[in-house]
C-alpha cells in the first residue's frame, strides 16, 4: 500500500510550480491615481496577549502613549 503524503508530493510540487509561476509572469500594474484630497483614514490595531491591563499602567510606554494621544480621532 503507497503512502499518502509520498503520493501527494508530486502533486503538492506542482501546484508550487505553478503558484510560483503564475505569480512572477506579469508584474502587478500601476496603481491608478485617485483625488489628493481623497485619503483614506489608516487604522493601527496594537494586541498584546497574555498581558492584564493593571499591568500596562504600571510599565513607561512613552510611544504607545504618544500614538494614543495623538491618533485618536
Amino acid at each position: 500500500m503507497k503512502n499518502p503524503v509520498v503520493a501527494a508530493r508530486p502533486s503538492t510540487s506542482a501546484l508550487f510550480l505553478l503558484s510560483v509561476a503564475c505569480s512572477s509572469a506579469e508584474p502587478p500594474a500601476e496603481a491608478q491615481s485617485t483625488d489628493a484630497g481623497a485619503l483614506t483614514p489608516k487604522v493601527l490595531v496594537i494586541g498584546l496577549d497574555g498581558v492584564r491591563p493593571d499591568v500596562l499602567a504600571e510599565v513607561p510606554t512613552p510611544n504607545l502613549d504618544a500614538l494614543a494621544a495623538e491618533g485618536a480621532f
